[in-house]
């Protein structure tokens, strides 16, 4: 298995703010029947890196819905991906 080892310390927002992102990507992940709690939190703390990334550029929206649409883009990226492949 590989090493869960993804640094996450955002620049923007605030700890309660990315908290509840990490909670509502834990559902979305979850809603999906991504039942692996491994895979789901390397799957979330990837998408929360990308998310404050994202969020340092437009704060005015909250880290939630960033994160929302990084693991929306994601889902598309991997799903055309099978499609295409």
């Amino acid at each position: 298995m590989e090493a869960v080892n993804i640094a996450f310390a955002p620049a923007t927002g605030t700890e309660e703010e990315w908290n509840e992102a990490y909670a509502r990507l834990a559902d979305y992940f979850r809603s999906y029947r991504l039942h692996n709690r491994i895979r789901r939190t390397q799957l979330i703390l990837e998408t929360l890196r990308r998310a404050a990334e994202t969020h340092a550029l437009e704060p005015e929206k909250s880290p939630t819905a960033h994160a929302i649409e990084q693991a929306r883009g994601m889902l598309r990226t991997w799903l055309g991906s099978i499609y295409e492949g």
